[in-house]
């Protein structure tokens, strides 16, 4: 994922930004060509972000009073009704000033942007008319998440303490000494759709590739049959409620030592020697559910003291006073 270096959008800091390129561009034009119509331009977007900030710092009310709730959500309309106002006569004025200019102005570089960032413009005005004064619901395919990176998109991947971020995804394929061999950038297209014309155009630049292994996230099933046509082997994992219904259940192992192997099954159990466990579950589904609940039981009882005792598991026991100051007790059969 390629992040985009814009701030967090909200369709009335857009609004503000479109309003704010549009009468600075404008603005110049007049300056240079002699017109004093926007001599108070400054002053004018002083207002607009005035009433922009207004509209931001209201917040829905959390009381259970019905009236101080109406209350509140008459001053979150009226707060967006007159920063609607403001930005709209701006825009309209802007138009009027641009019609008014040459031809050779709007041919250019600036006059091209003009002409977007006016259009981005009323379209947040519409946005934010049916968000908060006719309570629609705006659909995701026409929110606009910048002016300026316009191709960047909202991506919510589930990572831990990062709920979403802005920008495009670009899938990446490496060989096994890690250098990239072929990259595409991922623009409104999910993974399962982009795993085989991934391997048909690093093929066509590797002809000897022959195997390849994806991430779950690239696996549907006509991509299954298509990349086993084009290579002779494919790593390529369903998804989590497929693999339920088609892979048996293995049956549990006896507790072991958490060796090696252990490790490379499951990393958590480099965690469990850390916490100070001899032994650990090395295999099967039941397993695995049961290294998490007593890994969740070995983090909360941490402080009570050593867990282990020879022979069987048992419940921690908590620390007295003269305990604290002896040193644990080393485990009786740890080479077990």
């Amino acid at each position: 994922m390629v992040e985009s270096n814009i701030h967090y959008p909200t369709d009335i800091n857009l609004l503000y930004d479109a309003v704010r390129c549009s009468v600075r561009t404008v603005a110049d034009w007049c300056e240079g060509h002699g017109d004093s119509r926007w001599r108070q331009w400054q002053y004018n977007l002083r207002q607009v972000k005035k009433a922009c900030r207004h509209a931001q710092k209201l917040k829905h009310s959390s009381s259970q009073d019905p009236d101080k709730q109406a209350t509140r959500q008459q001053a979150i309309r009226d707060a967006h009704h007159t920063y609607l106002g403001l930005c709209a006569a701006l825009l309209s004025k802007v138009e009027e000033t641009v019609a008014d200019l040459p031809l050779s102005l709007l041919d250019s570089r600036s006059g091209n942007d003009l002409q977007r960032w006016l259009g981005y413009g009323w379209h947040q005005v519409d946005l934010v008319r049916r968000r908060v004064l006719d309570g629609e619901t705006i659909p995701h395919g026409d929110k606009i998440f910048s002016l300026f990176e316009d191709y960047s998109e909202w991506l919510s991947k589930g990572k831990a303490g990062v709920p979403v971020e802005l920008g495009l995804n670009v899938c990446v394929m490496e060989s096994a000494d890690g250098f990239i061999l072929h990259h595409q950038v991922m623009q409104h297209c999910p993974d399962s759709e982009i795993a085989v014309t991934m391997v048909k155009q690093a093929k066509a630049l590797f002809p000897s590739l022959s195997a390849c292994s994806f991430d779950k996230g690239f696996h549907s099933p006509a991509d299954q049959r298509e990349l086993a046509e084009l290579l002779d082997r494919v790593v390529l994992p369903k998804k989590a409620a497929g693999a339920r219904r088609t892979l048996p259940v293995k049956p549990t192992r006896r507790l072991s030592r958490p060796d090696a192997s252990t490790q490379r099954w499951n990393p958590a159990s480099t965690h469990w020697k850390s916490m100070g466990w001899t032994i650990a579950p090395t295999g099967g589904w039941n397993a695995s559910s049961a290294m998490w609940h007593w890994r969740w039981w070995a983090g909360t009882c941490k402080r009570s003291g050593p867990f282990y005792r020879p022979g069987r598991w048992r419940p921690c026991r908590r620390m007295n006073a003269d305990d604290s100051a002896k040193p644990p007790e080393p485990p009786h059969n740890a080479d077990r």
